[in-house]
């Protein structure tokens, strides 16, 4: 306001003041020297401004020292109080797009192998002399000189600002050393996702997943590397290693685009091209472009088949048995999935077995086979436990609801389908909890609980816009039945009314909704459970979550453990415990659960 009286901070101006600490990294110097332009620029302008450079943030002050006239000024000084080993880390780090880990550095800027000494090109030129052992000690000096950022977590991340990563890359480009640098950035994250992607279907995968997401800038400037170093066959194949992160984590869209622009510009007709073909029919899929889904896969299997491909021939059978299904054509989805897993049988492959089992029993449920669906799905789920598969163990214990609903069975259907909730909200299994959570929505709305189940059914259409997630035309098909029995139960203004609330519940919120009956309790006796203790607190205005929250103080839980119970955050639990204390007028946890006790909430 000094500087620009009539400035205000409304609507208008607050994105683009966001946008410019953004840009800035909030950098204090930084931000100082932006905020002087307001003077004859709006913060749009400033903004636009920075995307191209920081230059024009000269300070006309004369009384500021020299180095603190300009952020790039700043910078300048402080890289040339480096050393030469020094100098050369810091800008080898430029290459890192986003984040990254001593590992990261370790492998894409030492010029030598872990215990090898580095030894001179015959050439003799110039050499950077970068060891991988002094690695970490140089990055701990860029940290203590303020270049490098350093976040303490489970293992410590790095990453450079966002004006000094600008700097960096200039002095990069500036080298020489670019190209060479961004061949190895590549080189290593195609390496590093090979040793992951197993790990991807393992006990360890949530933490795998994870670290596939820290690093998931680098990723796609390796990717943008090889289409702008015409490696193609080397980008596809960081893409097939990527396929499984896209496909579970709601990157369908974007895995789709990187595979259509590698696959332009690959030819040849090999086991790297026959794999890209299938992980882009599979996302293809996933974002709802069926015809696309079905030529890629159809491409693949003809092109596995001429390659005597067995592991191909199995995928592409079982993706268009997938696509069949999910198409409404269940007799060509089960010739599809007899043929693709008498394959993976015959080569072993117990992980697709089990994925595609689960698959096939959705068709035998169709087909009425509720024998054959228990017997896919047991197998499917013995599969996962055995490999410590916590994705395909949710997805089992969905499909075993889903069975469970078909047969009835709506007490067996809430204790699968709240496990299976729990366990995708654990390990963010985007697409999977949108699937068990408008099974249980289906499920709820027959044991009656008719408002939240349609609240279910709202959250889940906006949650699948949220992550470019198509809804399969059969599951449409599956659903309209039991959503029009809502909407009848309900009345449209009160179905209208639920439903809208869905949308605008967050996905912890939802989590808890759609495992509100505790797994393997009667429905009957926790409707029940849920009307007796609603009469006896009526006059204390409880809500129904808080209810639940309060028998569990009662029983005794932590606020961890209600928290994993209910599957919200401690902070949540807080806040509910803080509001209930209110509407009681007690101010303990004791004196809560004697309330509790002395209404029967047990």
């Amino acid at each position: 306001h000094n500087l620009q009286p009539a400035f205000q901070v409304d609507g208008v101006t607050l994105p683009s003041i966001a946008r410019i600490c953004t840009l800035l990294d909030g950098i204090p110097l930084a931000v100082e020297l932006a905020a002087a332009r307001i003077r004859v620029l709006s913060p749009v302008q400033i903004a636009e401004q920075l995307e191209h450079s920081t230059r024009f943030l000269a300070s006309g002050v004369r009384t500021v020292v020299s180095r603190q006239k300009t952020l790039q000024a700043s910078i300048d000084w402080s890289h040339k109080l480096l050393n030469e080993p020094e100098q050369t880390l810091f800008r080898r780090l430029a290459v890192f797009a986003g984040e990254f880990v001593i590992e990261d550095a370790q492998a894409v800027c030492a010029d030598n192998v872990a215990g090898e000494p580095y030894e001179e090109p015959e050439t003799r030129e110039p050499s950077p002399a970068l060891e991988t052992e002094a690695i970490i000690e140089l990055l701990a000096n860029l940290v203590d000189k303020s270049l490098v950022r350093a976040t303490p977590a489970g293992e410590t991340i790095f990453r450079l600002l966002n004006p000094i990563q600008r700097f960096a890359w200039k002095k990069l480009s500036a080298s020489g050393e670019k190209d060479l640098l961004r061949d190895r950035h590549l080189d290593y994250y195609l390496e590093l996702m090979e040793r992951v992607k197993p790990l991807l279907r393992g006990a360890e995968q949530t933490t795998w997943l994870e670290r596939v997401e820290l690093e998931l800038d680098n990723l796609r400037a390796a990717l943008e590397w090889s289409v702008q170093r015409g490696a193609a066959e080397t980008g596809l194949r960081l893409a097939c290693e990527l396929g499984e992160f896209w496909w579970r984590r709601g990157y369908s869209s974007e895995g789709s685009d990187w595979f259509n622009r590698l696959l332009v510009n690959y030819p040849a007709e090999d086991n790297t091209r026959a794999r890209a073909l299938a992980w882009d029919g599979l996302l293809s899929m996933e974002k709802g472009d069926y015809q696309q889904a079905e030529s890629s896969c159809k491409a693949s299997l003809e092109l596995s088949r001429m390659l005597g491909y067995q592991e191909g021939i199995a995928g592409a059978l079982c993706l268009l048995g997938q696509i069949a299904y999910n198409s409404g054509d269940n007799a060509g989805a089960h010739r599809y999935f007899t043929d693709g897993l008498a394959l993976y049988r015959q080569v072993g492959d117990e992980w697709n077995i089990a994925l595609y089992s689960l698959l096939m029993a959705n068709v035998q449920i169709k087909a009425g086979d509720s024998q054959a669906a228990a017997r896919s799905s047991t197998e499917s789920l013995a599969l996962f436990r055995n490999h410590g598969n916590l994705w395909g163990i949710a997805w089992a214990l969905e499909s075993i609801g889903k069975l469970a609903i078909s047969q009835g069975d709506y007490e067996r259907a809430l204790a699968s389908l709240s496990e299976s909730v729990k366990l995708n909200a654990q390990i963010g299994d985007k697409l999977g909890l949108s699937f068990s959570m408008e099974a249980q929505a289906i499920t709820l709305g027959e044991c009656g609980q008719c408002a939240d189940a349609a609240r279910l059914w709202g959250f889940t259409e906006a949650f699948r816009q949220s992550v470019h997630s198509s809804l399969p035309p059969i599951h449409q098909v599956d659903y309209d039945p039991y959503i029009k029995a809502l909407r009848s139960a309900l009345g449209r203004q009160a179905f209208e009314m639920a439903w809208n609330e869905g949308r605008s519940l967050t996905l912890e919120q939802a989590a808890a909704l759609a495992v509100q009956l505790p797994p393997g309790e009667p429905a009957s006796r926790a409707t029940d459970q849920v009307a007796e203790t609603g009469q006896a607190l009526e006059q204390y205005g409880l809500t129904p979550r808080e209810l639940e929250v309060l028998r569990l103080v009662a029983r005794g839980l932590t606020d961890a453990q209600m928290a994993e119970e209910l599957v919200i955050s401690p902070r949540t639990v807080s806040k509910h415990l803080q509001s209930i204390y209110g509407k009681l007028q007690v101010s303990s946890r004791s004196a809560a659960t004697r309330v509790a006790l002395q209404n029967d909430v047990v």
